[in-house]
C-alpha cells in the first residue's frame, strides 16, 4: 500500500503518540509498503529526511522551540502548512489512504487533504486529543475545540482507538456514534548494550524505582513525590526519566520533602539509556491522572519490571491488579505509598508480576499491530473504490 501519514509530532518531536506513529510507520515500510509522513519542523531538524525506509516531510510551523512539547501557535500553524503540503504530495503520488494521528491539532489538516485528493481517511485518536483532566483547554471542556474534534471524528472513514478508555471517551465526551476499532500500541524488538547502575549514579544495593515520561501535570509526579516521602525505606531511589515544564516545580517539591538524596531528575535520555535504566531497575511506577494507553508500560514490561500504576486510562486494558501490576486510584499519595511499600517487601509478588509481564508483552509485538493496520487500510481503500 501507499500510505500518507499526518501527525503534528513525529520523533524526535513529542511523546508517546509520536513514538507509536513512528513504530507503525517503520514496520509498514519494512513490510514493503510505501510510507510518507508529514509532520512539524522542529529545532535543528532537516525539512526532509528518509529514515528506516520512511520519507519524512517537515513543514514550517511557528513557535516550536522545544522537541518535547508543542506550543499552541505551532499546533495552529501546522494545520495550514500540513494541508498545503499534503494536497501537493497527494497530487504527485498515488496514495491509497491518509492516516491521521490526533483529532486535534492534526485532524483538520487530514480532512482537507483527504477531501481534496478524494482519499479515504483513517483517524487514530490517542487520548489527550479527546480528554485531559489536567488541562483547562482540554477538548472535553472547551466547546470550540470539542466542535472541531466531533467534525474530524465524523469526517473519518474509520476511527482507531488505542484502548477501550479512549474509545469510551470519544463516545462519552464527543457523542461519536460511528464505528471505532481498537488497535493497541505495539513495541518493536528491543536491542541495547547492557548498562551499569553506576552510570546512573546508583548503588548495587539500592531499591530503584523508575518513572518515564514528559514532566507535565497529567503525569501526577507531585503525588509520587508525596508518596515517597511516606515510604521511608532505606536505600530507596527514584529516577525520573524525561523533561518538561513541571520539572522546576517538582525539583523544588523534592527538596522541600527532604528527598534530595532519594530522587534524581535525569532529564531526557536516549532510547538506549532508557532501556538500560529499565533493565537495571526494581520497579516501574506511574502516578498519571490519565493515560490514553501508555506505551512506556509495554517498554517496562519488556524488561520484566513489576509495575505500580493508577487505575484509570488505557493501561487498564492490559494491566491487571494483583497479576502484573498493583493498580491504585489517581491523586492518592497514601494508597500509592502503600502499594510501593508492599512491592518492596514482597519478593514473590515482584517475581510474579515480572514473569507475567514478560509473557504478556508478546501480544503487543509491533509486527502484529502493523498487520492489523494494513487490514483496516485495505478495508477502507476497498470501500472507497468507485
Amino acid at each position: 500500500m501507499n500510505v500518507l501519514v499526518v501527525n503534528y509530532e513525529y520523533p524526535p518531536l513529542g511523546g508517546g503518540g509520536g513514538v507509536a506513529c513512528e513504530q507503525v510507520a517503520v514496520e509498514l515500510a519494512r513490510m514493503g509498503h510505501k510510507v510518507d509522513v508529514i509532520t512539524s519542523q522542529g529545532p535543528n531538524l532537516a525539512p526532509q529526511e528518509t529514515r528506516d525506509g520512511v520519507r519524512i516531510n517537515r513543514v514550517r510551523v511557528w513557535g516550536r522551540k522545544k522537541k518535547q512539547t508543542a506550543s499552541l501557535l505551532s499546533m495552529l500553524t501546522f494545520v495550514r502548512s500540513a494541508a498545503r503540503a499534503g494536497v501537493r504530495m497527494a497530487a504527485e503520488n498515488r496514495y491509497d489512504v491518509v492516516h491521521v494521528h490526533f483529532a486535534v491539532p492534526t485532524g483538520p489538516a487530514g480532512v482537507r487533504i483527504a477531501r481534496a485528493a478524494a482519499l479515504p481517511m483513517v483517524l487514530s485518536v490517542h487520548g489527550g486529543d479527546l480528554y485531559d483532566p489536567t488541562k483547562l483547554l482540554s477538548p472535553h471542556r472547551m466547546w470550540p475545540v470539542g466542535v472541531v474534534v466531533r467534525r474530524v471524528l465524523n469526517a473519518a472513514d474509520l476511527v482507531l482507538a488505542q484502548s477501550s478508555n479512549t474509545a469510551d471517551n470519544a463516545r462519552r465526551y464527543h457523542r461519536f456514534k460511528g464505528r471505532i476499532e481498537i488497535i493497541p500500541l505495539g513495541i518493536p524488538p528491543v536491542e541495547f548494550q547492557p548498562g551499569t547502575r553506576g552510570q546512573f549514579g546508583l548503588d548495587g544495593d539500592d531499591f530503584v524505582l523508575v518513572t518515564v515520561g514528559r514532566i507535565v501535570r497529567r503525569k501526577g509526579l507531585n503525588y509520587l513525590l508525596d508518596a515517597l516521602a511516606n515510604v521511608k525505606e532505606a536505600g530507596l531511589k527514584l529516577v525520573v526519566c524525561g523533561d518538561g515544564p513541571e520539572r522546576v516545580n517538582l525539583e523544588g517539591q523534592a527538596r522541600s520533602l527532604g528527598l534530595g538524596d532519594t530522587v534524581r531528575f535525569a532529564g531526557q535520555m536516549s532510547d538506549e539509556e532508557k532501556f538500560q535504566l529499565l533493565s537495571l531497575a526494581d520497579l516501574f511506577v506511574m502516578a498519571s491522572l490519565h493515560e490514553g494507553f501508555g506505551i512506556i508500560f509495554l517498554e517496562a514490561m519488556s524488561q520484566g519490571l513489576p509495575i505500580v500504576a493508577t487505575n484509570v486510562g488505557g493501561q487498564t486494558d492490559f494491566l491487571t491488579h494483583e497479576h502484573n501490576a498493583l493498580l491504585v486510584p489517581p491523586a492518592d499519595s497514601g494508597v500509592l505509598a502503600e502499594a510501593i511499600r508492599r512491592t518492596i517487601g514482597d519478593e514473590a509478588l515482584r517475581r510474579m508480576m515480572s514473569e507475567n509481564n514478560l509473557e504478556e508483552v508478546k501480544a503487543f509485538d509491533i509486527r502484529k499491530i502493523a498487520e492489523r493496520h494494513v487490514e483496516v487500510f485495505e478495508e477502507v481503500a476497498a470501500r472507497a473504490e468507485p
